[in-house]
């Protein structure tokens, strides 16, 4: 398979199967990551590993056991600042089609930011705009038309998150 072939193949297959979504962690510091996956059962873990080699980055990894009512899952994902910005490239020039083109607008944003703060300062704090606005982008996204009310991703719920937390990178 040629690269362009390629990249217009898995432009596609990440249409259907990925995801796009921005983390935030709360142990001891508040953290943020952007993240693409692909989740697939075992019997496509031979196919998330091609993705792996051709693509030059990321990680497969086990995410589900296997049991009565599901089968084994892998996933192929990716977080790194520059792997994630490397899709963007991608997806830019092979667009996607479906709804998760939302999803993916919003996650671009996200990783707009998080570039910025990584030119301003490398390993400094955030400055709480930009949590606040990468906290509501992540709001917006993989809600399917609902608003997204989980109360770990609530915005308000980070918003004070802020008042009592460091803010580091992942």
């Amino acid at each position: 398979m040629k690269n362009q072939d390629f990249l217009k193949w898995f432009s596609g297959f990440l249409d259907g199967e990925g995801c796009f979504y921005i983390a935030f962690q709360t142990a001891k510091d508040l953290r943020v990551g952007c993240y693409a996956t692909i989740n697939l059962t075992v019997e496509d873990k031979s196919l998330l590993l091609e993705i792996q080699r051709i693509f030059g980055s990321g990680g497969v990894r086990k995410t589900k056991n296997a049991t009565s009512k599901w089968k084994e899952q892998w996933a192929w994902q990716i977080s790194n600042l520059s792997d994630c910005l490397k899709l963007s490239k991608i997806l830019l020039k092979y667009p996607l089609r479906s709804r998760k083109l939302k999803d993916f607008n919003l996650w671009l944003r996200a990783l707009l930011i998080i570039q910025t703060k990584r030119k301003r300062d490398n390993w400094g704090k955030w400055l709480d705009k930009e949590i606040l606005a990468l906290a509501r982008i992540r709001d917006k996204m993989n809600t399917k038309g609902k608003p997204n009310s989980r109360a770990y991703k609530n915005y308000a719920y980070i918003k004070n998150m802020l008042k009592n937390r460091t803010i580091q990178e992942l």
